[in-house]
């Protein structure tokens, strides 16, 4: 008896490896057929040696038979596992005909379409794609089978008695080209965010842009530094007086843009208001090339400052104008009141009503009343009758 089997490298690799293991294993008892070759040693050498030749041949063969069963149990195993992966996969993995034809779908895929498994099979993907979306999937079909190569798209699907959803595809080709292996995700949720999320940011803009007109049109400065008094924004109002166009200005550190600001007043409040968090309200005045005055709100956060100014230039110039003018008229008034007080004729400041208001005096004197006599009087009581008509007369 002779075994034959056609030889292979795997084959091959298999007998290697079964003669090994029967090396490594412990001797073993002598087999009756051994014993009876004992019992026959006038048998001719040839028939023995033929004798050990095929034991020898079906100890390996047994081992081989021992090691290919427990090859096959691990591929079993690690089949059932990939099946459960496959299955319980949190995407839906399809393998189609290059025509859409549904072959295989795990449970996900089957969730995805709404249907049970056993009956989605040979089905076609087409099926579930409404009819203006067909063309995009159909295009991805086209270019996966010409390139072979990896492909994608973002596709809309029937889901039946629920409302249509968006889902991410992913393909390749099978090794033998025959069908088209596709992973879905369904990405309705990441859709709907990026969709609420770009109109947030819209609104933002929106919001920023109207901020910043605003800031724009108001006639006070509004400068934002950061903690380290780099500049974050300041409207035009604010960047004139400094002369730098504002796009390089920001990110800019406000001591670069002038070394002397550490010299000025601010400085020193702008230290205080973000070490105390605490508003702080001064009037400068900003000397040569400026030669303003203006009046500051520094407003501070843990992040930084706003800084509002107002240029008081012109207020702080009438003011000044209107002391001088005051000045004037306290001096112009004492003028007068030492002349009226000090005159050496009689003098009097009279009501319309020619009550006596204020008198010097020289006229008390004249007249032989004290001045707060004469305040309670009117000019009719201490004029003769015979010159009253005289007196309206003149002062008419």
């Amino acid at each position: 008896m002779t075994i034959e089997r056609k030889k292979t490298p795997e084959t091959a690799s298999l007998r290697q490896n079964a003669e090994e293991h029967l090396r490594k294993k412990k001797p073993v008892k002598a087999s009756p057929l051994t014993s009876f070759n004992e019992q026959n040693r006038a048998e001719t050498g040839r028939t023995e040696a033929a004798t050990l030749k095929l034991l020898h041949e079906l100890e390996v063969h047994q081992v081989e038979l021992e090691m290919q069963n427990e090859e096959l149990k691990l591929a079993v195993e690690k089949a059932a596992t990939a099946t459960a992966l496959n299955d319980f996969a949190p995407a839906g993995y399809f393998t189609l005909t290059p025509d859409g034809v549904i072959c295989q779908l795990n449970l996900e895929g089957a969730r995805l379409l709404g249907k049970e498994r056993s009956w989605l099979v040979k089905r076609n993907f087409y099926d579930f794609i409404p009819r203006d979306a067909q063309p995009v999937f159909n295009a991805f079909l086209q270019k996966l089978v010409e390139t072979n190569t990896k492909q994608t798209c973002d596709l809309r699907l029937i889901h039946q008695g629920k409302p249509s959803f968006i889902v991410h595809i992913q393909g390749i080709l099978s090794q033998d080209k025959q069908q088209c292996l596709i992973t879905l995700l369904d990405i309705s949720e990441r859709i709907t965010a990026e969709t609420l999320l770009k109109e947030s940011e819209q609104k933002i803009l929106k919001r920023n842009e109207e901020i910043n007109s605003l800031l724009e049109c108001i006639s006070d400065s509004f400068i934002m530094l950061d903690k380290d008094l780099n500049y974050l924004y300041l409207n035009k109002k604010a960047a004139d007086p400094i002369g730098i166009p504002r796009k390089q200005l920001i990110g800019k550190n406000i001591l670069d843009i002038n070394p002397e600001f550490i010299n000025l007043f601010i400085y020193q409040d702008l230290k205080k208001a973000y070490e105390n968090q605490e508003y702080v309200h001064n009037e400068l005045y900003y000397p040569a090339p400026h030669k303003l005055w203006y009046e500051n709100h520094i407003y501070p956060s843990p992040d930084g400052f706003i800084l509002l100014g107002r240029d008081i230039t012109e207020r702080k110039k009438l003011s000044s104008e209107r002391k001088q003018a005051e000045q004037a008229l306290n001096e112009s008034e004492e003028k007068f009141s030492s002349s009226f007080d000090y005159a050496v004729i009689g003098m009097a400041l009279l009501s319309p009503q020619w009550q006596w208001l204020r008198v010097n005096q020289a006229l008390c004197d004249l007249l032989g009343y004290s001045a707060e006599e004469l305040l309670t009087k009117t000019i009719h009581e201490v004029t003769h009758s015979d010159d009253l008509v005289a007196d309206h007369k003149e002062v008419n």
